[in-house]
């Protein structure tokens, strides 16, 4: 054998890579489709899903957002109550507690919901190829909230509930967001109204030149 063959294949056994550490845990609640609330060693821990971002449903005094709520309804129903393997993200470590979840059939939580068309795959993440993979998959598919004939229908929604009272905002745009409503004109006050319904007064007639 070469030395240098040699000397190359011990170096490579000498500096494998270690694994990425991962702890386990049981999902107890799901507040969004990427938001996550686990038991963790006898702590509830808030933990983000990592490298995706999905539409929210909890904002403080507007709707959900297109396809949150489907969002996390999936979430819930492949998560919670169930045991998942939770993987840190080195790449993302600055962004807070974002972690890679494994569901207990050995699916990623974050590529179901890119792949679903659920989510939008992130940049900068140690998985984000495979995820932007997964998108671009659902893109081409018409997947969720890609599909252009499910967003028409939840602007149509929207925009039928405000006409009929039931929601608190005014008009929406095509994006799906609520448009704050015009403040409506002051009416008029009530001495500009008086003069404005006043007749006009009759010229005086004039005397006959004798």
């Amino acid at each position: 054998m070469n030395p240098f063959t040699a000397f190359f294949a011990v170096l490579c056994f000498t500096v494998a890579p270690s694994p990425v550490p991962f702890t386990e845990g049981v999902v107890v609640g799901v507040i969004d489709g990427d938001t996550l609330r686990v038991w963790i060693d006898g702590v509830v821990r808030t933990v983000h899903v990592a490298g995706v971002d999905t539409p929210n449903t909890l904002r403080l005094r507007e709707p959900a957002q297109y396809y949150g709520p489907e969002a996390a309804g999936f979430a819930r129903e492949a998560a919670l109550g169930r045991r998942v393997r939770l993987t840190p993200d080195p790449l993302l470590a600055a962004y807070g507690p974002e972690m890679y979840v494994q569901l207990p059939d050995g699916k990623d939580l974050g590529a179901e919901l890119a792949g679903r068309g659920m989510a939008f795959a992130q940049r900068g993440c140690m998985r984000c190829k495979d995820l932007r993979a997964a998108e671009r998959q659902a893109r081409g598919a018409f997947a969720g909230l890609w599909n252009p004939e499910t967003h028409r229908a939840h602007i149509l929604a929207k925009n039928k509930a405000v006409l009929l009272g039931l929601s608190p905002f005014g008009s929406l745009g095509t994006g799906g967001e609520p448009v704050a409503a015009k403040p409506e004109k002051a009416a008029a006050k009530p001495e500009k109204a008086e003069k404005a319904g006043k007749a006009e007064k009759a010229p005086k007639a004039r005397k006959p030149k004798e």
